[in-house]
């Protein structure tokens, strides 16, 4: 039991600190560029690719910091 609980702690530890350290990374890499994002897009801004991959991977690294947070805690509470 003692195992699982370092494994878990070690391995939620790192998931956290990787997916803040990627969603930083998507706030300064993916974020879409376009001015006229606003004019053309004014209904549909999921439509939009570049705003759509922008918000997906927003998603995706805040769902894994999530994660290795989530297992960070139960290691604890073990």
């Amino acid at each position: 039991m003692l195992v699982l609980t370092r494994i878990m702690y070690v391995l939620g530890g790192l998931l956290f600190l990787g997916s803040v350290v990627a969603h930083l990374g998507v706030r300064v890499w993916l974020r879409p560029r376009d001015p006229d994002l606003d004019d053309v897009y004014h209904e549909f801004e999921d439509e939009h690719p570049e705003y759509a991959r922008y918000c997906r991977w927003l998603k995706v690294t805040t769902a894994t910091a999530t994660l290795g947070i989530l297992m960070t805690f139960v290691a604890i509470a073990l």
